[in-house]
């Protein structure tokens, strides 16, 4: 199902509209006046072309302009607002493909509106000058092509799939607050101006998606009165969360089969009735005018989507203070929105990390999260905590559903890459056992002899009918080369477990992954083979999302803990980066911040740090708050003087940190304290 921004706003309008149209394939006529159909011509061959121009560099004559303007802002509006009058507004005006009804009084309309632009824009070109040395550079950073289609796939709550794709009038970009700027072009006095703030709330969204990036939008209003309305980063944000609600009710409405039992609400716009084609089959298609079905939307989108931005969260413990006021972790809502849903717990031996970790996945199953918890101390696994939480401990000897010399399709073009695929899987082994550069050599060798008893090559793009080799069969293979004892003696208790005799399909570990696991680590007999066994697992997570669409709404928290034990892990530095767009956080423990990578940590958008008694990652940790040397040296005091489930709290919705005590897992449940 493909949706566009357009859709959103004429769901605003009016839900049975948008139904009709997607259904039927027609277009309904709701102008409110005569300046609708000439706006289009104004986009189409005025505004349209002038960002068009500016963004590849063909309008020399604004580089000299700017070049050549003071340091007065509005006498430089003045001069661009008579250079896009002539460039691009009088030559449109006069052009062949002129609508006939356009007349002087259009025109008039359409220059006060170029002037509201020029206003605009002035400001903007102004605020980023002196960023660049010149005036060419100036521009060529502000205005990026505009009209660039956009696509994202997502998965609404009720499991409907649908593409949204998007396609902006034009697009800026702020290098001074790093921001996006979409614009869009409308005429007031129209009906079709309803849901216009969720309609740029999806583009900015699409754009934050597929960039990283923030967007704000500006929405120029031709009319009479020309007008300009600015909406922040921030406020888009927020205006997604209704637009999110509302796709959700937009795929239950387009897959419905019988459309009377399907509860689509009419409009509320007065007068919209008497003026739609739609009006005299309205009731036969959709059923009665209920007013009471509006409400009910209303309630479902708007006020739950409040709801969930306003959401307390977690509760992780209380403030040290008199008060003690509880502290929350709202990984998904809140205001501002966290960058992701991603935690490190950071606190050497004795501080309560275990208890933390229990009471966070007791609250992630309590919002129906899915938790995914690698647990290499048996930490996780008693009959009472799994049952209580509804968890299933997994041992890796049983089989895994996974097969670790799988080739991955590359998620954009499809296609399989065998050196990719060659080089991850020996990589992973090659970190784990600490293999020589000719060892790794000859593992690489013997993987690459496994693909062509299955006729795969480099030169192989697509899945071979033979399927892939299994991941024993590699140790044949190493058996054949000359000099393997040494590498066999490293490898061979991974493959005399058959740890990746399970279901070898994506299936198989799409259904492996649709209930809380707790994977158990502690028993596999060595080290290496822990941290292999939870590499691989890592890896198939990864690769899994990225082939995914993005998510609406979150579905899943990983929780490693002993995270210090894959420090060198590439798996989770690329899950950290990317996983949170597909509805997945992660947290990560250990008993030293300097255990994580560097991008792990400009990656977490929330950090506990607990007790801790060495003195060089105390400063390490005060140097990751970024605050000031007063405050390094109270953060540096302050953990060293924690006592247990004592620690610091720090995210956007906490700064520069809260002091708090977290509440344990046996405090949430008193019948636990002979596990603490």
């Amino acid at each position: 199902m493909i949706l566009w921004p357009t859709h959103i706003r004429r769901a605003c309008l009016c839900p049975r509209i948008l139904v009709d149209e997607y259904k039927s394939r027609r277009k309904h006529k709701l102008f409110q006046d005569e300046l609708v159909l000439p706006g289009a011509f104004f986009h189409d061959s005025v505004a349209g072309p002038m960002f068009q121009a500016i963004a590849s560099g063909k309008d020399g004559d604004l580089t000299e302009l700017l070049e050549s303007s003071g340091k007065d802002r509005q006498d430089f509006n003045v001069q661009l607002w008579a250079h896009l009058d002539r460039k691009y507004l009088t030559p449109a005006f006069f052009s062949r493909s002129k609508p006939k009804n356009l007349s002087g009084d259009h025109i008039l309309i359409f220059a006060r509106g170029l002037g509201k632009l020029s206003e605009f824009l002035a400001e903007e070109i102004f605020s980023q000058r002196p960023l660049f040395k010149t005036s060419a550079d100036t521009l060529k950073s502000l205005f990026l092509p505009p009209e660039k289609k956009m696509s994202k796939r997502l998965i609404t709550e009720s499991g409907v799939s649908l593409t949204i794709r998007g396609k902006y009038d034009a697009l800026l970009f702020d290098a001074k607050d790093q921001e996006f700027v979409v614009l869009e072009f409308k005429c007031k006095s129209d009906y079709e101006l309803i849901g216009d703030l969720e309609q740029v709330s999806t583009y900015a969204w699409m754009i934050r998606e597929t960039s990283g990036i923030p967007a704000r939008a500006v929405i120029f209003y031709l009319g009479q009165e020309p007008e300009v309305k600015l909406f922040t980063s921030q406020m888009l944000e927020e205006a997604f969360q209704v637009s999110l609600k509302l796709i959700n009710e937009m795929g239950n409405w387009l897959s419905a089969a019988n459309l009377p039992n399907a509860g689509i609400p009419p409009t509320t716009v007065e007068g919209l009735c008497g003026i739609c084609s739609l009006r005299s089959d309205c009731d036969k298609r959709f059923g009665a005018r209920n007013p009471q079905l509006t409400e009910r939307l209303r309630s479902r989108v708007e006020r739950e989507a409040q709801k969930e931005i306003r959401s307390e969260g977690i509760l992780i413990g209380k403030t040290l203070e008199d008060e003690a006021s509880p502290v929350y972790w709202n990984p998904f809502t809140g205001d501002p929105r966290l960058a992701n849903g991603h935690m490190l717990v950071v606190g050497t031996s004795g501080s309560g990390k275990t208890q933390v970790l229990k009471s966070l996945i007791s609250e992630v199953v309590h919002k129906n999260l899915i938790p995914i918890v690698f647990d290499f101390n048996n930490d996780y696994v008693t009959p009472e905590f799994l049952q209580r939480h509804n968890m299933e401990a997994h041992y890796p000897g049983d089989g895994l559903p996974l097969n670790p010399v799988e080739l991955v399709p590359d998620p954009l073009t499809g296609k399989i890459q065998l050196a990719s695929g060659v080089f991850s899987t020996a990589g992973i082994l090659k970190r784990v056992y600490g293999l020589g550069v000719q060892q790794e050599a000859n593992l690489r060798a013997a993987m690459i002899e496994c693909y062509a008893d299955r006729g795969i090559t480099k030169e192989t793009t697509e899945k071979p009918p033979s399927g892939y080799p299994a991941f024993e069969e590699l140790e044949s293979k190493i058996l054949e080369l000359p000099n393997h004892t040494a590498l066999l003696n490293r490898l061979s208790p991974i493959f005399s477990l058959n740890l990746f005799s399970g279901s070898r399909d994506d299936e198989g570990f799409d259904d492996f992954i649709k209930s809380p696991k707790v994977i158990r680590l502690a028993p596999l007999p060595t080290e290496e083979v822990k941290l292999a066994v939870a590499e691989f697992v890592l890896l198939k997570l990864y690769n899994h999302f990225v082939s995914q669409p993005h998510r609406t709404h979150p579905v899943m928290a990983v929780i490693v803990d002993e995270a210090h034990k894959l420090s060198g892990s590439e798996s989770i530095v690329k899950l950290f980066r990317e996983i949170r767009k597909f509805g997945v956080a992660m947290i990560l423990s250990s008993q030293k911040a300097k255990d994580f990578h560097s991008d792990i940590h400009a990656n977490a958008a929330s950090g506990l740090f607990l007790k801790n008694s060495e003195i060089t990652d105390r400063k390490y940790i005060a140097d990751q708050l970024k605050g000031s040397d007063k405050h390094k040296e109270e953060i540096i005091n302050i953990l060293g003087l924690q006592k247990t489930f004592e620690g610091l709290f720090r995210n956007d919705h906490y700064t520069p940190f809260v002091r708090l005590r977290v509440i344990p897992y046996f405090e949430k449940f008193e019948s636990t304290k002979s596990e603490s």
